[in-house]
């Protein structure tokens, strides 16, 4: 199974447009009957897995921070470009 690490955010909106300045990219994980994790995940890193997993095979989701590690099986669902 190909791995993808991603590290829990605090900022949401126009704030979390401060994360491209430092190669990283919003993320969010949701599914039935569990809360929305809002997530921030390394682009180059993504683009690997992306191109690797395409939006069919399943990607370990390694979730880290505040002394909180996860892991969960998930799949790209939607990508979202602004041109």
């Amino acid at each position: 199974m190909i791995n993808l690490s991603a590290k829990i955010r605090k900022e949401m909106g126009r704030k979390s447009s401060a994360l491209k300045e430092v190669d990283r990219i919003p993320a969010v994980v949701y599914g039935h009957k569990i809360k929305n994790i809002i997530l921030d995940v390394d682009y180059k890193e993504f683009q690997k897995v992306l191109r690797e997993a395409g939006e069919s095979s399943l990607v370990e989701l390694h979730i880290g921070g505040e002394g909180e590690k996860q892991k969960r099986s998930v799949l790209v669902h939607e990508l979202q470009k602004d041109p």
